[in-house]
């Protein structure tokens, strides 16, 4: 498996390759008015995911190993004999990077050899899958506890991060303005270990985040009194 330092140099190449891009092109000019806007748009996200690039990358991680996981039930379902019957086997044809090119994967489990790719996920790393049921959460927090061991991250488990959501629309409700700073701290705190503040090539970091920040002042005040 890759390192967190691996992942974060990844992004950082990418994200200043991109960033270079943008600046060049608005240097150029002839651009519409749409153009000019997207790169101004990709100058402003790359700027963010360098200026907070270990939330980033923490973000990453969690995104990649539940996009894994995902990927991983998807085969399960379409190919449930050659799992239980050739576990091996299966995960060669479905699962892993294609580093021979010799299979191509359905579109719909892209997302788990990409996932494989991004993370470095080798055979060894996937074994307490083996046996396991992959649509149940026992295996998928034996393997997001692997990642986390490996990669220092803190990728919620299922009961964890289904508990975080509960408690926040309890509090929520409770007109406890305290309280429902706290539940939304810990929630915010639980997408972006679980890598739910990733959309497509935007990272909501909680560095940017008004509502986290604002949470985080009441709790300061509050604390202090």
């Amino acid at each position: 498996m890759k390192t967190f330092e691996d992942v974060k140099k990844s992004i950082q190449t990418h994200n200043t390759k991109l960033y270079k891009e943008a600046v060049d092109n608005l240097k150029q000019g002839n651009l519409n008015d749409y153009e000019e806007k997207a790169n101004k748009i990709i100058i402003k996200e790359c700027e963010n995911c360098l200026d907070n690039i270990d939330e980033v990358t923490a973000i990453e991680i969690g995104a990649q190993t539940n996009s894994f996981i995902d990927g991983l039930r998807k085969a399960y379902n379409l190919h449930i004999d050659e799992y239980w019957n050739n576990f091996e086997n299966f995960i060669d044809k479905y699962v892993l990077e294609v580093s021979q090119g010799n299979h191509r994967r359905p579109k719909m489990m892209m997302s788990c050899a990409e996932a494989s790719h991004n993370l470095g996920i080798k055979y060894e790393d996937i074994q307490c899958f083996k046996d396991q049921d992959p649509r149940k959460d026992e295996a998928a927090d034996i393997f997001k506890q692997i990642i986390n061991d490996n990669y220092g991250t803190n990728i919620p488990m299922s009961e964890v991060r289904n508990q975080a959501y509960d408690d926040y629309e309890k509090v929520a409700l409770s007109g406890d303005k305290v309280s429902e700073a706290n539940a939304l701290i810990h929630l915010k705190e639980i997408q972006r270990d679980d890598g739910a503040l990733k959309n497509g090539l935007i990272y909501y970091t909680l560095a940017t985040d008004e509502d986290y920040q604002e949470a985080k002042r009441i709790c300061s005040v509050n604390q202090v009194k």
